[in-house]
């Protein structure tokens, strides 16, 4: 293992510590969520449905993007 090797892997060693010290095992306890009304219909097919159909796409209104990146050698 060369110097810059030894360099590097010791202060990974050092920031897993200093990472691992700040967490100091106390996580608040969530909070309970009451039930809520939420207004909702049901749908069902007409006594007289005559078998109509439509294509299309649902498309949500917001979008979120998640990613992670890592470092490292292959």
């Amino acid at each position: 293992m060369n110097g810059l090797a030894f360099v590097r892997r010791c202060g990974a060693v050092l920031a897993l510590g200093a990472g691992l010290a700040a967490c100091n095992g106390e996580v608040p306890a969530p909070k309970p969520v009451g039930a809520v009304d939420i207004a909702t219909f049901t749908v069902a097919a007409a006594a007289d449905a005559d078998g109509r159909a439509w294509d299309g796409v649902v498309e949500s209104v917001r979008e979120a993007r998640l990613s992670a990146q890592t470092a490292g050698r292959v």
